[in-house]
């Protein structure tokens, strides 16, 4: 994604290693817009990040993927994420980490 959109192309290598992550993966989830913008070292403007998201799911889409769209707080993508995969046979699911992040 980066090399297209900086660059406008990508290597073929870059193609076959991203083909090779397709089945990698049990579930993907992408981040739906709602998340507030935070200026960062390296974070772009927030049009770039609606780009951003739409190479991602252009690319979910061409590589046949499915996946899952996360909205709402962050303690309601954490209970969205926990839902598709379930707790792990014998343990809890905790949000601990999710409920200290903002946004």
């Amino acid at each position: 994604m980066w090399s297209y959109l900086l660059t406008g192309t990508a290597l073929l290598e870059l193609h076959v290693l991203a083909g090779a992550c397709t089945a990698r993966y049990a579930h993907t989830f992408v981040c739906g817009p709602g998340v507030p913008f935070e200026r960062g070292g390296w974070r772009s403007n927030k049009a770039v990040r609606e780009v951003q998201r739409a190479y991602v799911l252009q690319d979910l889409y061409t590589w046949g993927r499915t996946y899952i769209v996360l909205t709402g707080s962050a303690q309601e993508r954490a209970a969205q994420v926990g839902a598709a995969l379930g707790p792990a046979p014998g343990s809890r699911v905790s949000t601990e980490y999710v409920q200290s992040c903002p946004g």
